[in-house]
């Protein structure tokens, strides 16, 4: 290991945290050899011996030496060896190690690390810590004191990137004091896998650069556009789950290089939207406005869309014009509360006029709801928009602020009311990625996204557990329990729901 290529090499930073690790002042080879790995070429080449390296390794460390560990031979150490008493150590200090060999098995020589140690090696590989010349692990190997002590570095260098909760978003999301200039010279990079440690829960979450990085109800850690880091609940929220409050210490650890690079390449879609009209095929595309028409929806009852009010996407007048040509008369509106629509309609660049006489007429119900599909606030809200939907008229547009996500649960239930298929109700949600981020109709990433959204979500509707459970599922019976059991929708409500979506009309005025 005398030419490592992969060291952590995390710089002293502000708001990070050490892990009790002290350089050993009697090590007078310890300090030289610190010099060799800056740069200075000196002579090292003594094998350390199996007493020496467990000795140092814990005084590095700051743990006391285990009793069985003391009375080691004095023969030389191998690497894989090694690995086995570093991860003792390490467990001990409470770091959590990723196993995941998904990288390390590129290592031609990682076939010959004893099987007893292969969990070991891979795990200090991901930190970065054990990792070889780049080319060969060569586990069966002896250490030199040079080697060692650069293994001894790449140990002291582990830190927390430490902050405080300073905003707690609407849908639960933290943003902590950690700057993203602390974790590029973490050198922490998208697709790498993290430790998070808030309150008493130490969580794993890969790096990435937007929620939809991972699945739903997955944990996250992201840049924030200010300069911080987001620290969040993909369709979750965070800080009710992790019972977490404002300026409460969180804490970011690399607990894997790259081993969430492929996965992240393939979701990293957010690059591919813009807010610019001229990258869109038509209004409907760049406003991801589409009528539903699965099962047996009747032409000209349900629309959904982006949203027409809030501006923030640049879509809103689009929307609210295509909203218009269809004659909407009823409006549910997932993401914003009354005071944030009047807040949109009081602002001077403000071009959504239909929109705001169906608002000001009793035709938009605000709802304001968060992320959390699986809340008990989500479905008390979702009730509501139920019951203001059976008592509406149609035609209906239903919306959140992209019409992707909150929107995309919403037409789910009603599509799988209105006798949709699996099949059908995949395609309709798919639109939404094809429509904002270019997603290529089956492509390996249009499968992936659908895998961990609308078919999850199919799934935890029927109570499911694979696709052919649920290609057997009968959707509009799970879809009616789901709506009576989860959300408390009375039955002459989802009566009426139906009927609306099938005809056009109530069949039975909703009480």
């Amino acid at each position: 290991m005398k030419n490592f290529k992969r060291k952590l090499g995390l710089a002293a930073l502000s708001g990070v945290m050490m892990l009790s690790i002290v350089k050993p002042a009697y090590a007078v080879w310890y300090d030289d050899a610190i010099n060799f790995i800056k740069g200075e070429k000196i002579e090292l080449s003594d094998e350390i011996t199996k007493a020496e390296a467990v000795e140092k390794l814990y005084k590095v460390l700051n743990l006391d030496v285990k009793d069985e560990l003391k009375d080691k031979a004095n023969d030389a150490i191998s690497r894989e060896e090694l690995a086995g008493y570093i991860v003792k150590a390490l467990v001990e200090k409470n770091i959590i190690l990723n196993d995941d060999d998904e990288i390390i098995k590129n290592i031609s020589d990682y076939s010959t690390v004893a099987d007893s140690y292969k969990k070991d090696f891979a795990k200090l590989y991901n930190l970065n810590i054990l990792v070889g010349d780049g080319v060969k692990l060569a586990p069966k190997e002896n250490l030199t004191k040079n080697q060692f002590a650069q293994v001894l570095k790449n140990i002291s260098e582990l830190k927390y990137l430490e902050g405080k909760v300073t905003e707690i978003a609407k849908y639960g999301n933290l943003t902590i004091s950690v700057k993203q200039d602390d974790v590029k010279n973490a050198k922490i990079e998208a697709g790498d896998i993290l430790t998070i440690v808030a309150g008493d829960k130490q969580i794993t979450a890969p790096f990435g650069d937007t929620y939809s990085n991972v699945d739903n109800k997955k944990e996250i850690v992201i840049p924030e556009k200010n300069g911080n880091i987001i620290v969040a609940i993909n369709m979750g929220n965070f800080a009710k789950t992790y019972g977490i409050k404002l300026d409460d210490t969180v804490k970011l650890m690399l607990q894997g290089k790259k081993l969430y690079l492929e996965e992240y390449k393939i979701r990293s879609i957010d690059k591919n939207r813009t807010n610019n009209r001229d990258d869109y095929a038509s209004d409907e595309v760049f406003a991801n406005f589409r009528e539903v028409k699965t099962g047996l929806i009747a032409p000209g009852v349900l629309y959904r869309t982006s949203s027409p009010i809030n501006p923030g996407l640049k879509r809103a007048s689009f929307a609210d014009t295509l909203i218009k040509k269809v004659n909407v008369k009823t409006v549910l509106n997932f993401a914003d509360s009354e005071d944030e629509i009047k807040k949109y309609i009081a602002d001077k660049e403000f071009n959504s006029p239909y929109y705001k006489g169906l608002f000001e007429s009793g035709k938009v119900i605000a709802l304001n709801m968060g992320v959390d599909f699986m809340a008990d606030e989500f479905g008390t809200k979702l009730k509501d928009g139920l019951e203001f939907f059976a008592k509406g008229e149609a035609p209906y547009a239903i919306h959140c602020t992209e019409g992707k996500d909150r929107a995309g649960f919403v037409s789910i239930l009603l599509e799988m009311l209105g006798g949709a298929t699996v099949e059908e109700i995949k395609e309709d949600y798919m639109i939404s990625y094809m429509n904002f981020f270019h997603v290529e109709k089956g492509s390996d990433q249009y499968k992936k996204i659908a895998e961990s959204n609308v078919l999850k979500t199919l799934m935890t509707i029927t109570k499911t557990t694979n696709m052919e459970e649920l290609n057997k599922a009968d959707l509009k019976s799970c879809a009616e329990n789901y709506l009576r059991e989860k959300i408390k929708l009375e039955d002459v409500t989802i009566k009426a729901i139906e009927g609306i979506l099938t005809t056009g009309k109530e069949v039975k005025k909703a009480a």
